[in-house]
């Protein structure tokens, strides 16, 4: 079960090269993989029930290295985890109906971290910017009848232009969020022009 010298499970969700030149392997229901570039070897970090400290949830959608070289995970049901490299421990951010300023959906299947330090976090309902400082979120979401919110709840995909700005893929088109006026513009596709 714990073989070094294999992946977890080959359904493989999202994999990104950290400052070490290493591997974090994000798979469907085999938890974080990491796979040292030198010896070859993979360590795996699974979900226990009841554990402390755990990964939240086996199905890994994203992961986000920081600028500290630590590790953002969004989780399919088990919400954002941060794990600490250096004491190889998990914080765990989950969605908490009676506290507005927590994340706002446990199905997490897009990060980044801005030039700021902020994480950005999309959820199966709306985007969520954690503030590192304050460690709490601001939910963009889809709004009836508003021009400038987010076009969809369903936020697939982040980035961050040269100019600050952010990106957002969504269900529902492409979304620019400018940083100042903190307005949304969207694109979207048309039948004919």
């Amino acid at each position: 079960e714990n073989n070094s010298n294999s992946l977890s499970h080959d359904a493989v969700w999202s994999l990104i090269e950290d400052n070490q030149n290493n591997f974090w392997i994000g798979t469907r229901g085999g938890g974080l993989n990491h796979l040292d570039n030198k010896t070859k070897r993979f360590t795996r970090y699974l979900h226990k029930a009841g554990s402390k400290n755990k990964l939240s949830h086996n199905d890994v959608r994203s992961v986000t290295e920081d600028k500290e070289g630590n590790i953002w995970l969004g989780t399919h049901g088990g919400g954002l985890n941060y794990f600490n490299v250096k004491t190889k421990q998990f914080t765990q951010y989950r969605h908490q109906p009676y506290k507005p300023n927590s994340l706002s959906n446990d199905v997490v299947i897009s990060t980044m971290e801005d030039s700021k330090g902020d994480l950005w976090v999309g959820t199966e309902d709306g985007l969520n910017k954690l503030n590192i400082t304050t460690k709490t979120f601001t939910h963009y979401r889809y709004r009836s009848g508003i021009q400038n919110a987010l076009s969809s709840d369903g936020v697939y995909s982040i980035m961050e232009d040269t100019k600050g700005n952010i990106w957002v893929g969504t269900n529902g088109g492409l979304n620019f969020l400018e940083i100042k006026t903190n307005t949304f513009t969207h694109y979207r596709h048309k039948v004919n022009d």
